[in-house]
């Protein structure tokens, strides 16, 4: 683990057995002149997704904070997710999204990549034939 401090005053870390850590950590995180150290973890990608949609449940468990009610859908604070509820622009069905707060990317009308991709040639086509048409 920690040997102590170096010369420059760096801790110097063995990760000789990077399983030695109960986080499952490869390297410490050092400043070394800007440069931060590679962190990785020990879950694999389906524990990943098992452990975010168990975040997300449960913060939309928990009472939301409606910060858009409109025509466009409506879309709640739960905790440290936003949930947008829409209805599918191809198919009428209602749908859910969600993703964290700091992200600020735009929502889609479309429940399935199917359904945007139909939607897309659709508009496609509208623009095409207006265009002709001028």
């Amino acid at each position: 683990m920690c040997d102590g401090l170096g010369a420059d005053g760096w801790h110097i870390v063995d990760v000789s057995d990077p399983y030695d850590r109960p986080s499952g950590r490869e390297d410490d995180i050092l400043y070394e002149g800007g440069v931060i150290f590679p962190v990785t973890s020990n879950m694999t990608p389906e524990e990943s997704g098992a452990a975010r949609t168990a975040a997300v449940d449960a913060a939309v468990a928990l009472p939301g904070k409606v910060l858009q009610d409109d025509e466009n859908g409506r879309m709640l604070l739960h905790g440290t997710f936003k949930v947008m509820y829409r209805t599918c622009r191809h198919c009428g069905e209602a749908f859910t999204q969600h993703r964290p707060v700091s992200q600020r990317r735009r929502w889609s009308w479309y429940c399935s990549e199917d359904h945007q991709a139909e939607g897309k040639r659709t508009a496609d086509r509208e623009r095409l034939r207006l265009k002709r048409a001028a």
